[in-house]
């Protein structure tokens, strides 16, 4: 190389080198303009090969972008297209390549950057070298579980939800029952007080167990009502509150899809049978 050669021609005797030693190997990436563009290749490489031939387990393409001050800039170097390589040889080798980048400034050094790409693919081209599909199978793996399991905590924690509302509107229908319940007592006294106030007896004192309190009767516990209207229904019935003297029972309830409370009532009816 001569003193004067200028960076342009520097950088075109460089390539024809390259060319004659990689050949087909190597990709000139720039386009076709009469303005002259920096260096812009790519070459496949291989593992060095030694005195007898190794099957191929890893290969990358060194990719190479330099600028108008190149060599007495360093270029931009990616490596593409790798197989046989996990991610962090990659990452080991790139950071090889930009160290040797930097002590090589000022000379041409893409044979050099080349060479020692070929012996790190030397060092790493073992079957059991985990592939770049590989890796890529471990990691979907990796991603469908952590989906799976944040799908399992989201459901988990929906159920918490559903559980801890119905809770609440358990607890709510109780309190409204105990409610009725101490209402239906005071309303029951009352009545009774006022009945006999007026007569000077209780008049109504035959009938006083057909309003009885709902402790002393055997509805208890919940059940689930259908009701077919416009729009079907599920309600929830509790224990019963009060007793009428035309056989009708009231029980609390409440609206299972949105915790409306409600009183249901119950009659019952008792046919004749008429002989002929």
């Amino acid at each position: 190389m001569s003193e004067e050669d200028t960076i342009e021609e520097r950088q075109e005797n460089e390539l024809e080198v390259l060319k004659s030693i990689y050949g087909d190997d190597l990709t000139d990436l720039r386009k076709k303009t009469r303005k002259w563009i920096p260096l812009h290749l790519s070459i496949t490489l291989l593992p060095l090969q030694g005195s007898c031939g190794l099957q191929v387990h890893a290969k990358v393409d060194l990719h190479i972008i330099c600028t108008e001050n190149y060599p007495n800039v360093v270029p931009k170097i990616g490596l593409e297209k790798s197989q046989g390589l996990s991610n962090s040889s990659l990452s080991r080798l790139h950071q090889e390549l930009d160290e040797k980048a930097k002590l090589l400034r000022g000379e041409v050094m893409i044979f050099e950057l080349a060479e020692h790409v070929k012996a790190f693919l030397h060092s790493h081209n073992t079957p059991g070298t985990e592939s770049f599909y590989e890796e890529m199978l471990k990691r979907q793996k990796q991603k469908e579980e952590l989906d799976r399991q944040a799908k399992q905590k989201e459901n988990d924690l929906e159920k918490q939800m559903i559980i801890k509302e119905l809770q609440q509107r358990e607890e709510i229908l109780k309190k409204e029952e105990m409610r009725l319940r101490k209402e239906h007592r005071h309303n029951s006294e009352s009545f009774n007080d006022d009945s006999f106030n007026s007569s000077g007896r209780n008049s109504y004192g035959a009938n006083t167990s057909s309003g009885h309190n709902s402790d002393d009767c055997n509805h208890r516990g919940s059940i689930l009502l259908d009701f077919f209207t416009n729009n079907s229904r599920q309600i929830r019935r509790g224990r019963c509150i009060s007793h009428s003297q035309d056989n009708c029972v009231t029980f609390n309830a409440m609206d299972v899809d949105t915790g409306e409370l409600f009183t249901i009532s119950e009659w019952t009816t008792f046919l004749r049978s008429f002989s002929r």
